[in-house]
């Protein structure tokens, strides 16, 4: 046998430098003298000088509390933006266009950190007075993101490019929870239409990207004008059934989110895109049984299916994220007061999707081939377990089972099925068990169909 190798479990670096001093800086009186010695990371796009110097002390410090032997990124994903002909203390507006609906509907929300490079260090630009305005949400939605330019920002940096004013955007952990970026435009503004009595029909389908190309008066000032995105918000006047049935809500909930029916009315009202809400008192992520919690399951409008899955279409992370900051201001107030430290009281959630799969052999008519008629039974099962994939007009619910005998009689309805055996009905995450009916094992669970099921051939 080979001798044994012992695996590296740890190892340290360190090392010793000696240098003479310069004089103490007499102009400035500094209690610190810079030495010759110099320490420099090699960063990805760059390299930048860690500034040491030898305090009265005779030991060595820097301008940061620490430095590391390699250049560090903590955030999880980082997107840098150099801009060219602008200076330190003017305003920036950028447009940042995103694939909306890209994010992980299943991640957890994330803040984008923004940051500007001032002599190879970036500087922390925290919502206020520096960063005024971001209405993408943390990119997880196009918007415009509004930056004063702090007067420390540099254009000389080594770290990056030279030239260019820099900016930083992190997102410290799940990069999935920010939609993919398409493009940003500089000098950005957000305009609004303004109804005068010529129609508002075009709001059901909103304004398309390049339709507005100039303005209505020139202005000197602007060079060219474009609109790459389409319009968003917007929408008709309600007619009189809709009218009456939101005075009749308003009247008995009355802008408050107290009970399980009043969640729901309030969800459905203000967002469009939500088709079904399940309110569950008493839960949260982690417990069925949560006093002072309540979840909310949303299901989105399936009319409006651009970006989601077919078979589990999902409400994407934004508006999950704009329905919780919605709902909290209007409910009880045990569930606003929460200790600092502790997840918020409401939690809104996607349905999770548990696919059910059947496994059984079939025996064709004659004159209707296996090898055709095998992937058109597939998608007839799919349809026969999810049938709102495939028509709009037949809803998503909650709750609801799937009864094998009648899936049976589904199949052999089929005008080119003569009959089917060995039928096994299970989850699709158990494969091996067989029921005669299913149905959802928590308040939350949506039984839908496997894209896939097992077909063989009686010969």
């Amino acid at each position: 046998k080979e001798p044994y190798t012992p695996k590296l479990k740890e190892l340290t670096l360190s090392y010793d430098a000696e240098s003479g001093l310069t004089p103490l800086n007499k102009a400035t009186q500094s209690a610190f003298v810079e030495s010759d010695l110099a320490f420099y990371h090699v960063d990805v796009f760059g390299v930048a000088r860690e500034h040491l110097w030898l305090n009265t002390q005779r030991r060595w410090a820097s301008q940061r509390s620490s430095v590391t032997l390699m250049p560090r990124h903590n955030a999880a994903g980082e997107l840098f933006i150099g801009l060219s002909g602008v200076q330190a203390g003017e305003p920036v507006s950028l447009l940042l266009q995103a694939l909306e609906g890209s994010a992980d509907p299943l991640a957890h929300v994330q803040d984008v950190r923004w940051a500007v490079l001032s002599d190879n260090t970036w500087q922390a630009l925290p919502p206020g007075p520096d960063l005024p305005l971001d209405t993408s949400n943390s990119l997880r939605r196009s918007g415009i993101v509004q930056i004063v330019l702090p007067e420390s920002a540099t254009t000389d940096n080594t770290r990056l490019p030279a030239g260019f004013v820099w900016l930083r955007a992190a997102i410290p952990a799940e990069p999935r929870a920010a939609c993919q970026l398409l493009a940003v435009h500089a000098n950005a503004i957000e305009v609004a239409y303004v109804e005068q009595g010529h129609g508002a029909a075009h709001l059901a389908d909103g304004l398309p990207a390049g339709k507005i190309a100039r303005f209505k008066s020139p202005l000197a000032e602007v060079k060219a004008l474009s609109q790459p995105d389409a319009s968003f918000g917007g929408a008709l006047q309600e007619d009189d059934a809709a009218l009456s049935r939101r005075a009749a809500e308003r009247l008995r909930h009355r802008g408050r989110a107290i009970t399980a029916w009043d969640h729901e009315r309030l969800v459905l009202e203000a967002f469009p895109g939500v088709d079904r809400v399940k309110c569950i008192p008493y839960a949260n992520s982690q417990s069925w049984h949560a006093p002072g919690c309540v979840m909310l399951v949303v299901v989105p409008n399936l009319r409006q299916r651009n970006t989601m899955g077919v078979l589990q279409p999902r409400v994407d992370l934004d508006t999950l994220d704009r329905i919780e900051r919605f709902v909290l201001p209007r409910s009880a107030m045990c569930m606003r007061a929460r200790p600092a430290g502790q997840n918020s009281a409401l939690t809104v959630r996607n349905p999770r999707y548990q696919a059910v799969k059947l496994s059984f052999k079939v025996h064709m008519r004659d004159g209707f081939a296996f090898s055709f008629y095998k992937a058109r039974l597939n998608e007839a099962v799919v349809q026969t377990l999810s049938p709102w994939a495939f028509d709009v007009s037949r809803p998503l619910n909650f709750g609801g089972r799937v009864v094998r005998s009648a899936v049976i009689d589904a199949i052999e309805a089929l005008p080119y099925v003569d009959y089917v055996t060995d039928v096994r009905l299970a989850r699709e995450d158990h494969p091996g068990e067989d029921h005669s009916e299913l149905g959802p094992q928590e308040p939350d669970v949506i039984l839908v169909s496997a894209a896939e099921h097992q077909i063989g051939e009686i010969v």
